[in-house]
């Protein structure tokens, strides 16, 4: 029998702060979708250029998680996050390293051109060059037309 299904709601929720916390202090402005847009969970802007980005996070609590991300229909966000929250094994019995969290950002073209499961996740481990992806973040200041930072 198969045992019930980690709550990883609050883990969720933190890992949408943490993108949103790592975009405020790369110096791009953004905010939280409260209000539970079908498309994105943040929003980064350039209010200069009247620019924004929608972006949708997509987190993994365990460090030994699969690499499988739900996507949104086609057009629905700009950016797709995501995040392995790395803290420890999601199999009873198993351990699994705690790490730092790693983030991978990919345009939306880009998660959409992938593989899909059966249930039409997206798999991150189909894409060559994942590695480019991750810490990403001038994908979205570029998008924006911001200014690098020195």
């Amino acid at each position: 029998m198969a045992g019930k299904r980690r709550d990883t709601t609050l883990e969720a929720e933190g890992a949408e702060f943490l993108v949103l916390g790592h975009l405020l202090t790369l110096g791009i402005p953004a905010y939280k979708a409260y209000n539970r847009n079908a498309g994105h969970d943040l929003v980064a802007v350039n209010p200069d250029v009247n620019a924004s980005a929608r972006i949708e996070v997509k987190s993994r609590w365990a460090s030994d998680a699969h690499w499988n991300m739900g996507t949104k229909a086609v057009g629905a966000t700009d950016f797709y996050v995501y995040v392995r929250l790395n803290q420890g094994s999601g199999y009873q019995g198993r351990a699994a390293e705690i790490r730092a969290p790693e983030f991978y950002i990919l345009p939306e073209d880009i998660a959409q051109a992938l593989p899909k499961t059966g249930w039409q996740q997206a798999r991150l481990n189909k894409l060559p060059d994942i590695a480019f992806y991750r810490e990403r973040w001038d994908l979205i200041r570029d998008f924006l037309a911001l200014p690098h930072q020195a």
